[in-house]
Protein backbone atom coordinates (compact mmCIF):
# COMPACT_ATOMS: atom_id res chain seq x y z
CA UNK A 1 0.00 0.00 0.00
CA UNK A 2 1.34 3.23 -0.82
CA UNK A 3 1.77 6.12 2.06
CA UNK A 4 -0.09 9.30 1.37
CA UNK A 5 3.40 11.04 0.61
CA UNK A 6 4.01 8.59 -2.29
CA UNK A 7 -0.01 8.86 -3.39
CA UNK A 8 0.57 12.25 -3.83
CA UNK A 9 3.98 11.95 -5.36
CA UNK A 10 2.13 9.90 -7.86
CA UNK A 11 -0.89 12.27 -8.29
CA UNK A 12 1.97 15.09 -9.21
CA UNK A 13 3.66 12.80 -11.67
CA UNK A 14 0.40 11.83 -13.58
CA UNK A 15 -0.60 15.82 -13.69
CA UNK A 16 2.77 16.18 -15.02
CA UNK A 17 2.44 13.48 -17.61
CA UNK A 18 -0.88 14.80 -18.83
CA UNK A 19 0.56 17.93 -19.05
CA UNK A 20 3.89 16.90 -21.27
CA UNK A 21 1.84 14.41 -23.57
CA UNK A 22 0.68 17.23 -26.09
CA UNK A 23 3.93 18.45 -26.57
CA UNK A 24 5.83 14.78 -26.59
CA UNK A 25 2.69 14.08 -29.44
CA UNK A 26 3.81 16.95 -31.55
CA UNK A 27 7.74 16.13 -31.11
CA UNK A 28 6.38 12.75 -32.14
CA UNK A 29 4.36 14.15 -35.57
CA UNK A 30 7.32 16.02 -35.89
CA UNK A 31 9.82 13.54 -35.66
CA UNK A 32 7.76 11.31 -38.33
CA UNK A 33 8.54 13.99 -40.28
CA UNK A 34 12.09 14.49 -40.10
CA UNK A 35 12.38 11.58 -42.94
CA UNK A 36 10.06 13.24 -45.57
CA UNK A 37 11.57 16.49 -45.14
CA UNK A 38 14.94 15.48 -45.10
CA UNK A 39 14.33 13.21 -48.41
CA UNK A 40 12.61 16.86 -50.00
CA UNK A 41 15.79 18.55 -49.29
CA UNK A 42 17.94 15.56 -50.51
CA UNK A 43 16.13 15.53 -53.83
CA UNK A 44 16.28 19.21 -53.94
CA UNK A 45 19.73 19.30 -53.80
CA UNK A 46 20.51 16.79 -55.75
CA UNK A 47 19.29 19.11 -58.13
CA UNK A 48 21.07 22.06 -57.61
CA UNK A 49 23.54 20.30 -60.09
CA UNK A 50 21.30 19.94 -62.86
CA UNK A 51 20.26 23.10 -62.55
CA UNK A 52 23.18 24.77 -62.62
CA UNK A 53 24.23 22.93 -66.07
CA UNK A 54 21.25 23.74 -67.80
CA UNK A 55 22.12 27.40 -66.56
CA UNK A 56 25.47 27.42 -67.72
CA UNK A 57 24.39 25.58 -70.89
CA UNK A 58 22.19 28.51 -70.96
CA UNK A 59 24.58 31.18 -70.89
CA UNK A 60 27.11 29.80 -73.55
CA UNK A 61 23.96 29.96 -75.94
CA UNK A 62 23.55 33.63 -75.10
CA UNK A 63 27.51 34.34 -75.44
CA UNK A 64 27.04 32.11 -78.46
CA UNK A 65 24.10 34.83 -79.61
CA UNK A 66 26.01 37.66 -78.39
CA UNK A 67 28.91 36.74 -80.66
CA UNK A 68 26.96 36.17 -83.25
CA UNK A 69 25.25 39.20 -83.28
CA UNK A 70 28.26 41.28 -82.94
CA UNK A 71 29.88 39.65 -86.03
CA UNK A 72 26.74 40.95 -87.71
CA UNK A 73 26.58 44.08 -86.14
CA UNK A 74 30.06 44.46 -87.37
CA UNK A 75 29.28 43.34 -90.90
CA UNK A 76 26.29 45.72 -91.36
CA UNK A 77 28.10 48.50 -90.00
CA UNK A 78 30.87 48.16 -92.44
CA UNK A 79 28.56 47.55 -95.22
CA UNK A 80 26.49 50.89 -94.25
CA UNK A 81 29.93 52.21 -94.20
CA UNK A 82 30.57 51.16 -97.82
CA UNK A 83 27.08 52.21 -98.89
CA UNK A 84 28.19 55.85 -97.12
CA UNK A 85 31.27 55.94 -99.26
CA UNK A 86 29.26 54.79 -102.50
CA UNK A 87 26.71 57.58 -101.97
CA UNK A 88 29.60 60.43 -101.41
CA UNK A 89 31.16 59.08 -104.73
CA UNK A 90 27.55 59.56 -106.35
CA UNK A 91 27.27 63.19 -104.85
CA UNK A 92 30.32 64.32 -106.04
CA UNK A 93 30.11 62.47 -109.50
CA UNK A 94 26.70 64.73 -109.48
CA UNK A 95 28.08 68.06 -108.21
CA UNK A 96 30.76 67.06 -111.06
CA UNK A 97 28.13 66.41 -113.75
CA UNK A 98 26.21 69.68 -112.65
CA UNK A 99 29.03 71.97 -112.51
CA UNK A 100 30.36 70.49 -116.13
CA UNK A 101 26.81 71.42 -117.53
CA UNK A 102 26.89 75.15 -116.23
CA UNK A 103 30.07 75.43 -117.82
CA UNK A 104 28.47 74.05 -121.02
CA UNK A 105 26.02 76.66 -120.39
CA UNK A 106 28.16 79.06 -120.03
CA UNK A 107 29.86 78.65 -122.77
CA UNK A 108 26.82 78.49 -124.99
CA UNK A 109 25.86 81.78 -123.50
CA UNK A 110 29.19 83.04 -124.65
CA UNK A 111 28.98 81.90 -127.88
CA UNK A 112 25.27 83.23 -128.21
CA UNK A 113 26.51 86.72 -127.38
CA UNK A 114 29.83 86.91 -129.06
Amino acid sequence: MLTPEEKRNLQKLKQRALRLKPELQALDAKTKQLPREIRDMEQAANEIPKKIADLQKQLRELEGEKNSLKTTTAAKKRELAEAIGDLRDEKREYEEVQESIRDIGTGMDIRRAA
